[in-house]
Order: structure tokens, then C-alpha cells, then sequence
């Protein structure tokens, strides 16, 4: 792997750390937790976009946290 791909890697799993800690810490209202779920996948879905595959993201369910 480049060194390059290595630091995007841990950018994008600093972001879903940080994302995370959001979502889960603290007593957040349940809006803003999923929110903060959803914010990790937003530049893959908008990749898809780009490319012309979003056609393949409508089959995908979401899976919530239970309480």
C-alpha cells in the first residue's frame, strides 16, 4: 500500500471514531445519533453517486443499534 492510501485510511477511521464517540457518548437525543451513524457513509454513497451506481445502494438495509 502507498503511503498515501495509509493516510487516507486513517483519516477516514479517525473520522469514524469521532463520529462514533458522538452517536454513543453522552445522553444525545436520538436524531442526532443517527445523524452521526450516517456521516461515515456519506462520501461512500456519494461516490456511488458520481460514478452512476447509486441504483446499487437501494437494495442495502440499515441496521440500528438496539437500546
Amino acid at each position: 500500500m502507498s503511503k498515501t492510501g495509509l493516510a487516507l485510511a486513517a483519516l477516514y477511521l479517525a473520522l469514524i471514531t469521532i463520529c462514533l464517540g458522538f452517536a454513543f457518548g453522552g445522553n444525545g437525543d436520538p436524531k442526532g445519533r443517527f445523524v452521526f451513524l450516517q456521516l461515515p457513509i456519506a462520501p461512500q454513497l456519494a461516490l456511488l453517486q458520481a460514478l452512476g451506481l447509486s441504483a446499487l445502494a437501494y437494495g442495502l438495509r440499515a441496521r440500528t443499534p438496539s437500546r
